[in-house]
């Protein structure tokens, strides 16, 4: 597959004419949907897992990419990237996969509506808790994922990527984020507790190099399918406002800022390159954005 990467790269340099700057974002973006796929299929990328991808694979790396906190220009030039190398693929009689490269996939133009405060978010974990499971350990596995996005702000591609190993034996974790740049995170008691008793019950647990968070079929857990269960709360439960696991990281943003913890200090729990992707991923109004900067400002 590299050798394959390669030539499309080479094609790109050298008969586009891309920049260093677009072709650095395209290979992001290819990584991006690779990494994906490999979650999907449970298999290493080839051009018989790229031959295999359908419409339906890509609306749900759309959805995918929404929870993961990106933005509605940078979904749309992943999948014009994604467009261009499936052109070339089948250009080039690598794969037969004519269709997808075909598709005109519309970017919602808004996310949808996220939690209001801590206190529905803390809801929806109790709820949770309290919902069936043919196992005990998927109970916990919720339990413990939910508590931990909403605790840290972490994105859920970073929780599900986690393998046991990483746990902290301190009080500070280490993750790895977008562009695979590092960031320090708090972990509170309570999360330490709800992954203890996870792990109690985890069918891997003597298994340091498994998956800290595995589905049914244990293997490592998907997105989908933790949106699936809060989709069910949402049902029997009554809830109104959409939720789903970006919403836990829009909730932990929100409710620190509301208590006036500085922006700078938020940007760095939640992994942001820019301070102006904090301010708009709060959303909280500017009034409320131009005291906390009043109050912490140097100038003082």
């Amino acid at each position: 597959m590299q050798e394959i990467l390669e030539k499309y790269f080479d094609y790109l340099k050298s008969e586009k004419r891309f920049s260093a700057h677009t072709l650095r974002n395209y290979r992001i973006d290819l990584d991006s949907f690779f990494e994906f796929l490999k979650s999907q299929f449970d298999k290493d990328i080839s051009p018989l897992v790229l031959e295999k991808v359908n419409a339906q694979n890509l609306r749900t790396y759309i959805s995918y990419r929404m929870m993961d906190d990106a933005l509605r220009v940078s979904i749309s030039r992943n999948l014009s990237g994604i467009r261009s190398f499936y052109k070339w693929l089948n250009k080039n009689k690598i794969i037969h996969n004519p269709a997808l490269e075909a598709l005109n996939f519309k970017v919602p133009k808004e996310k949808p509506k996220q939690f209001a405060d801590s206190d529905e978010a803390q809801n929806v974990i109790k709820l949770s808790y309290k919902q069936d499971h043919h196992e005990e350990w998927v109970k916990h596995r919720d339990l413990a994922l939910m508590i931990l996005l909403f605790s840290t702000g972490m994105r859920i591609s970073e929780a599900i990527n986690l393998n046991i190993e990483d746990l902290p034996s301190s009080d500070f974790m280490t993750i790895t984020g977008k562009g695979k740049k590092s960031r320090i995170i708090p972990i509170l008691p309570i999360v330490k507790e709800a992954l203890d008793e996870y792990l109690i019950v985890h069918p891997f647990s003597g298994n340091k190099k498994a998956p800290l968070f595995v589905g049914a079929r244990l293997k490592r857990l998907n997105a989908g399918v933790i949106q699936n269960q809060l989709n069910k709360i949402k049902r029997d439960c009554g809830i109104t406002c959409k939720i789903n696991p970006h919403a836990f990281r829009h909730a932990f943003a929100t409710s620190l800022l509301k208590k006036d913890g500085d922006l700078r200090t938020i940007q760095e729990l939640l992994g942001h390159s820019s301070i102006s992707t904090t301010q708009k991923y709060t959303d909280i109004d500017l009034e409320h954005i131009q005291k906390v900067y009043n109050k912490a400002h140097p100038r003082k």
